[in-house]
């Protein structure tokens, strides 16, 4: 296989992307957990009452019910990179507050860079910063932890596969073939 050239790395370069689920309506969570322990204690009645009516098949009926009311209630928001630069010019723009320790801690205005990165980085749906700056403002805080770590990952994230899948399961690099270095001993003590 020859080296591609650098036109040919260009045409096949994808940007990073990021994806995460949010639940619309947190409440199907408990509901879920709710039915999940109903559906256990419908299982262990069953078990120790042969002869009664069964309850785990109506309990599976309305668990399976509300696993499309989730799907319903689950949107996927994709993240892109914006690219190095433009990405720097963000940070620099948006730079931590001076008294504030948080933002000296990630390295930006914890107020104004989360919104501004959502917006230009979504793809999936599409955002303006009205948006954004709504979401930010009026969703939880795991949500929007969710939403702007998808956001920074997407540019920040090493892309990178080590070797191959069979290489590291077995031991080998990507060529196949077997190291034929000794394992490593144990040191008979702490300080040998």
């Amino acid at each position: 296989m020859t080296a591609p050239t650098i036109a040919e790395v260009f045409d096949r370069k994808k940007d990073n992307t990021q994806s995460v689920r949010i639940l619309l309506d947190p409440g199907l969570k408990d509901e879920l957990r709710d039915l999940e322990r109903d559906l256990a204690d419908a299982v262990k009645y069953d078990d120790e009452h042969t002869n009664a009516r069964k309850r785990a098949p109506k309990v599976e009926k309305l668990l399976d019910e509300l696993e499309v009311r989730i799907a319903e209630h689950r949107v996927t928001f994709k993240f892109q990179s914006i690219g190095r630069e433009p990405y720097a010019l963000l940070l620099d723009e948006f730079k931590p507050r001076e008294d504030n320790e948080f933002d000296e801690e990630l390295g930006f205005n914890s107020d104004e860079f989360p919104p501004h990165l959502l917006a230009l980085s979504a793809v999936e749906p599409e955002m303006e910063l009205a948006d954004a700056v709504r979401i930010w403002n009026e969703w939880s805080d795991s949500e929007t932890f969710l939403l702007i770590t998808a956001a920074v990952t997407a540019n920040k994230e090493l892309v990178d596969v080590p070797f191959t899948r069979a290489g590291i399961r077995t031991g080998t690099l990507s060529t196949g073939k077997a190291s034929t270095t000794s394992p490593v001993e144990e040191s008979p003590t702490p300080n040998s």
